[in-house]
């Protein structure tokens, strides 16, 4: 697969005008809409509390100029905590909270059905900017709720641990969720000791690669 083809005119940018947020909502809500997750509303559009904190990022991926993927990054505060309490996992990272680790969330991860035959390599450079993100605001752990058959990507190509049983994803129609956790004090390390000159070198690509598309 030749990925400079695939990424010719891909960028991933930080939200930041109203056309942006909007586009973030759209884009969520056809993907989930077409996935059965959510149904049919007259403004075909999906968000919620979270998107509106001060503290929440949202990123797009633009192809040439018009958005088609996004991603957030909602950070834990003691007054509103993070999406996966809304979910009943709260006692699941309590042990987090309890060694005063710094906790944020990404979520609401999605692309436009057209674009889902490129999302494995679109998905990597979202996942690259919202770590760059929460690196430079010094997060201590990642904590996210997925539904099971997505956990194994987390799981085995970076380095996400399961901390939870099956629950229900209250938000997407009472689908099976579990949370995960990735520790980013030692993610560079397993990264390297895993990847690092391998044919699929993802420490290059989180740690090494300049990537020029990636606007924050």
């Amino acid at each position: 697969m030749d990925l400079d083809k695939i990424l010719k005119g891909i960028s991933f940018r930080l939200v930041k005008t109203s056309e942006e947020e909007d586009a973030v909502k759209r884009i969520r809500y056809e993907s989930y809409l077409e996935a059965g997750y959510i149904k049919e509303n007259d403004e075909r559009r999906y968000s919620d509390g979270f998107d509106d904190l001060e503290f929440t990022s949202k990123y797009l991926a633009f192809d040439n100029g018009n958005p088609f993927g996004t991603m957030r990054l909602v950070m834990d505060s003691k007054e509103f905590g993070l999406p996966v309490d809304k979910e009943s996992f709260s006692e699941s990272i309590k042990f987090l909270r309890d060694e005063n680790r710094k906790l944020a969330e990404p979520s609401k991860l999605a692309f436009l059905p057209e674009y889902q035959n490129g999302i494995g390599n679109f998905n990597f450079y979202m996942q690259k900017i919202m770590f760059l993100d929460a690196k430079r605001k010094g997060v201590d752990d990642l904590v996210i709720a997925v539904i099971p058959r997505h956990a194994r990507f987390y799981e085995h190509f970076l380095f996400f641990e399961r901390i939870s049983d099956e629950k229900k994803y209250g938000t997407l129609g009472g689908i099976p969720a579990v949370c995960l956790r990735l520790d980013l004090t030692t993610f560079k390390e397993k990264m390297e000791e895993r990847y690092k000159g391998q044919p699929f070198d993802l420490y290059h690509h989180f740690f090494i690669e300049e990537s020029k598309n990636i606007i924050l």
